[in-house]
């Protein structure tokens, strides 16, 4: 499970963005295609975000590559995504059922 995580462009689609170079952008989207493209994940993922993130841009937050990838969205701040109880309502049900529930689904 993640939580407010990018799950692509890392560091690109956060707050900290505007302090790398274009050029040094293009090098880490290439390496982060290189490990997905060698390394796939394998297990089931769940991804809870929230679209009024304002550190990781939510859309980053989406997992498109991993087949099955279970997306949620709750009403935390970024900072409160680990001590927010329906988070953690999400991941218990989660747990049990095999994928999170709150919010409406992203994806």
């Amino acid at each position: 499970m993640t939580f407010g995580s990018p799950i692509i462009g890392g560091p690109l689609f956060t707050s900290a963005a505007r302090r790398t170079s274009p050029e040094d952008q293009a090098r880490i989207l290439g390496e982060i295609a290189a490990a997905e493209a060698s390394a796939p994940i394998r297990c089931p993922v769940a991804v809870i975000s929230r679209r009024r993130d304002g550190v990781a841009d939510w859309r980053a937050q989406l997992d498109h590559q991993t087949p099955g990838a279970v997306h949620r969205e709750v009403r935390s701040t970024h900072l409160g995504l680990g001590l927010d109880p329906d988070v953690w309502e999400a991941v218990a049900d989660g747990l049990e059922r095999g994928q999170p529930r709150t919010g409406d689904a992203h994806a």
